[in-house]
């Protein structure tokens, strides 16, 4: 029992710890009160899980030993090292995810129900989509933003003209094409793509999620009649830019909150 003891309450406090460490960058990095309401929820619901199971609070606490517990000695060099508050994110997630599962099944060894740990560790699992995609999905504040078409380019080569935007300011190339089809439109995207990838500047495609993908664009811009974001995520990934057009404050709403 005391063998159990240290490690649930052991795997409890690495939880909240990671846990914590979500709630955190949701609040203070994205601003997202829903996120940052369901990491609260759920340390709230860990410890009504762990007031279930048939082991007392304080002996839970009292099996701890951090002076004797010869595993905090043992560290890796990746635990040592971030690139950024989504590697934050992530490992807290992980922290969590991985202690709620021993959790579960010390729980099933003491013969409780074991659920209420796999519950919360899919919504770790949810949560961490949502921060980690969010963080990786920001896109930054351009100071300009050219859009670029064949129409707009009056015979030049797109690339061309791309170049001497870049030259004149430009750290982003939107580009739209309403009457291509998808192979005519990705060749022209990939051509824009080639001429300012170099330059460090992004490209953001207009309408097609296929094309920004087959271009290896850094997003896509929707219409309200396009894809929408979740089916727009779905072919670009987590990491992809993506733009809604918005004609009033309902729209607007909707394309924050997807």
């Amino acid at each position: 029992m005391d063998v159990l003891s240290r490690m649930i309450d052991a795997n409890a406090n690495r939880c909240r710890e990671g846990v914590r460490a979500l709630e955190d960058v949701a609040r203070f990095a994205l601003d997202d009160a829903a996120a940052c309401a369901e990491a609260k929820a759920i340390r709230h619901d860990l410890r009504a899980a762990l007031d279930a199971l048939p082991v007392a609070r304080s002996a839970l606490v009292g099996a701890r030993d951090t002076s004797g517990d010869v595993g905090t000695a043992v560290t890796t060099g990746g635990e040592r090292s971030r690139s950024g508050l989504a590697d934050i994110a992530a490992a807290g997630a992980a922290r969590a995810g991985e202690a709620l599962r021993v959790i579960e099944e010390s729980a099933k060894t003491l013969g409780a129900d074991g659920s209420p740990f796999e519950a919360l560790r899919y919504r770790v699992y949810e949560l961490e989509r949502a921060v980690v995609g969010s963080l990786l999905a920001r896109a930054p504040q351009w100071a300009l933003c050219v859009i670029v078409s064949r129409d707009l380019c009056a015979g030049r080569e797109p690339e061309d003209v791309v170049g001497e935007a870049i030259d004149g300011g430009a750290d982003c190339i939107q580009v739209r094409e309403k009457t291509l089809g998808g192979r005519a439109f990705a060749e022209i995207a990939r051509r824009v793509v080639a001429a300012a990838r170099p330059r460090g500047v992004a490209v953001i495609v207009n309408d097609r999620a296929d094309v920004a993908l087959a271009a290896g664009a850094d997003g896509v811009h929707l219409g309200q009649g396009d894809l929408s974001v979740a089916d727009a995520r779905r072919v670009l990934g987590a990491g992809a830019i993506v733009g809604v057009s918005t004609t009033s404050m309902t729209e607007a709403r909707s394309a924050v909150d997807a």
